[in-house]
């Protein structure tokens, strides 16, 4: 019997489903998926659960945003789980823990930075951990985004304007004398309008950013 020893033969190429990385988070899925062909343990396999207080802040910082309506709904969901749990979290305070994690310092910078429809942009990717400090007195920031800021203060001036005319409504609306007056009619249907709106809008589902 004769035996021909063949040279080592290249391998043959492989077609792969390789696709472009978009962001560091799809480089480190796509890192340990390679090093985890046995898959994920169940105790590794974590699914976000909107009853949990810390999954709700992660699942909001990956959102685009909130409206008013809809802070309030995820701030009252917040309270709930935590007297559910012994512990309520105040209303006020809930309200501050949903718009941090989009980048606000507290959820009264974050109205008086909402856009004309009642929106409060996320804008914790661009970096920006906003207090009223920046926006009152425009002092320079090394550590926040100018586009940022530039976006937050048309919206801060003209919600300046609003919220003075607000406050002049609402002193008409305690003013006995003005009960039957044709303005203090206008007032109260607006009145009504806005808590319609934020009713509305709290109903709406978030949108998630795509840069994820």
């Amino acid at each position: 019997m004769e035996i021909t020893v063949l040279p080592p033969q290249p391998d043959e190429p492989q077609i792969t489903a390789r696709f472009a990385i978009q962001s560091l988070g799809e480089h480190a899925a796509g890192f340990l998926a390679a090093n985890n062909l046995q898959g994920w343990p169940d105790d590794h396999d974590y699914v976000l659960r909107n009853d949990r207080i810390g999954d709700i802040l992660l699942m909001l910082s990956a959102t685009t945003g909130l409206y008013v309506g809809q802070a309030k709904r995820f701030a009252w969901l917040i309270s709930k789980i935590s007297a559910e749990a012994g512990a309520k979290i105040p209303r006020r305070v809930s309200l501050d823990m949903a718009v941090k994690a989009l980048g606000y310092f507290s959820y009264d910078v974050a109205y008086k930075c909402r856009s004309v429809d009642d929106f409060i942009q996320n804008f914790w990717p661009q970096g920006s951990a906003m207090g009223l400090q920046s926006l009152e007195s425009l002092a320079p920031r090394t550590n926040a985004n100018q586009r940022v800021i530039n976006i937050l203060l048309h919206h801060y001036q003209r919600n300046q304007e609003m919220d003075r005319q607000f406050n002049r409504e609402a002193l008409i609306l305690k003013d006995a004398s003005m009960k039957n007056t044709r303005e203090y009619k206008r007032i109260k249907i607006l009145k009504r309008q806005i808590a319609e709106k934020e009713r509305v809008d709290s109903r709406r589902p978030v949108e998630y950013r795509q840069d994820l």
